[in-house]
């Protein structure tokens, strides 16, 4: 992996973008998975429990990454260590704040380019 990359988290609510956590996820691997900017902005709706079936804004934009790149999601992996990958669940039930949920997912998302390039 390059380790010249930025991380997510250093995009998330950072001005001047002020990204949403699923928009983090993706401009943290732009360069990687070639995402464009359109794509970026248009992950601004799957924030807050908007995301299909609820899930975590930041599971669903590092889905669709791997999704990109043939890989499985880390949705099984992610509910291990934040006690779901369910927004709503997330923050009120297991008070896993979500730039903790944000540096999760960007880091299996990186461990599985990583196995995937070897």
């Amino acid at each position: 992996m390059n380790t010249e990359r930025q991380k997510s988290i250093n995009f998330f609510r950072t001005p001047p973008c002020n990204y949403t956590c699923a928009q983090a996820i993706l401009k943290g691997f732009q360069k990687e998975c070639s995402v464009s900017e359109e794509e970026i902005d248009a992950f601004i709706e799957f924030r807050g429990g908007r995301a299909p079936e609820g899930v975590c804004g930041a599971v669903y934009a590092a889905n669709h990454l791997l999704k990109g790149k043939g890989l499985g999601t880390i949705n099984e992996d992610f509910a291990k260590e934040a006690g779901s990958d369910k927004c709503f669940e997330i923050k009120t039930v297991h008070r896993f704040p979500c730039p903790d949920c944000i540096v999760l997912a960007d880091r299996l998302v990186e461990e599985k380019l990583e196995k995937s390039n070897k």
